[in-house]
């Protein structure tokens, strides 16, 4: 394990690279942020946990990736904590969204975190921090399993194909009444991701600035039929890695914060977005499309469509990075932008879109 000596150099190094214009010093100074971050974030999870008659709890940091989230271990059990940023969703939402996963588990057979009630038998808290800020808390019994990580088996996209396409099913077979709750993605959103901002200093190389603006160019024209060909349902839109575990022959879903109305295929979009730099793609992808049609025909002209709608889905996480104050705002930031600047050269080069093309 690395001491802390060294991850706060490691943090510092990243600093330096993908913000050329602080020095050093400044560099350690954000990288020292996040231990103090972790000591307030630690304050907030012990009064959180003053919602629950859980005596003699103890929690340990998973992650701070949007929600922070806790291991916790009580009376012989373990639960997730997670706890809402300030203003990233309403009440309202949060019981929508606890509503899906459990129709998911009941009506789809699909394996979900469920919600504890608290103290007042409400799962869903208002936490007023001393800053005035509110934050929504939930606690959510554990979901035992592996992650599906970086390096999926097409044994296992077969699985996850199978389940998207429950889901897909289910929410397709009529109107739930928590989806109204719900974001709803729209056009006009989609097109704001093909616009990352540039900035000054550039941390892009030039060909990965070209790469971005040919992909801005090209992706702002599928979106209207992207939106008017497809379906349009409640989806989890984040189907990948750390957000399904693997247990036996059972893939179960977690963190269903995200989940909205949008186009059908966007959500398959997000799911095989990031096989594609794989060594064995096409496998993977032939594999999820073995699954889901299993269950349900996939909307034609779908393979016409497919590689832009996931080039969509890296670009908008090129933008998202590009548009903090900082790269390295969370810790994740980087690989994010360098593994999605990957995924647009491969599909640049399937779509016919390369520099020499």
């Amino acid at each position: 394990m690395r001491s802390h000596l060294t991850k706060l150099a490691s943090r510092a190094a990243l600093h330096h690279r993908y913000e050329p214009d602080i020095s050093w010093f400044k560099a350690w100074q954000m990288a020292l942020t996040v231990p103090i971050e972790r000591m307030k974030q630690g304050r907030l999870a012990r009064q959180a946990m003053n919602c629950y008659d859980l005596p003699g709890a103890q929690w340990s940091f998973i992650s701070a990736s949007g929600n922070l989230v806790y291991r916790v271990e009580a009376k012989g059990r373990i639960y997730a904590l997670r706890i809402s940023p300030p203003g990233r969703r309403t009440v309202e939402q949060v019981r929508a969204e606890l509503a899906f996963a459990a129709d998911l588990q009941q009506r789809a057979s699909i394996h979900t975190p469920q919600a504890m009630p608290a103290r007042n038998g409400d799962p869903v808290q208002v936490l007023a921090d001393h800053d005035g800020a509110t934050r929504l808390v939930v606690l959510f019994t554990w979901l035992a399993g592996e992650s599906l990580g970086e390096r999926p088996s097409p044994d296992r996209m077969e699985q996850l194909g199978h389940i998207q396409a429950r889901l897909h099913a289910l929410t397709l077979s009529g109107t739930q009444p928590y989806a109204k709750d719900r974001p709803v993605l729209t056009a006009e959103e989609v097109m704001g991701w093909t616009h990352p901002p540039h900035r000054a200093p550039n941390i892009l190389s030039d060909a990965d600035q070209t790469l971005v603006d040919r992909m801005d160019a090209h992706l702002r024209k599928i979106v209207p039929p992207l939106f008017e060909r497809y379906p349009k349902a409640l989806v989890h839109f984040d189907l990948q890695g750390s957000n399904l575990l693997v247990n036996g022959d059972e893939i179960g879903i977690i963190d269903l914060d995200g989940c909205l109305v949008a186009p059908i295929l966007l959500d398959v979009s997000t799911t095989l977005a990031y096989t594609t730099t794989k060594p064995d793609a096409d496998a993977l992808r032939a594999a999820w499309m073995k699954g889901y049609s299993s269950i349900r025909a996939m909307e034609a002209p779908m393979e016409g469509l497919l590689d832009a709608a996931m080039a969509l889905i890296a670009l908008r996480e090129v933008q998202r990075v590009l548009a903090w104050p900082n790269v390295t705002s969370r810790p994740w930031g980087p690989a994010v932008l360098e593994t999605s600047l990957q995924v647009l050269r491969t599909l640049s080069a399937r779509m016919g879109l390369a520099p020499d093309a």
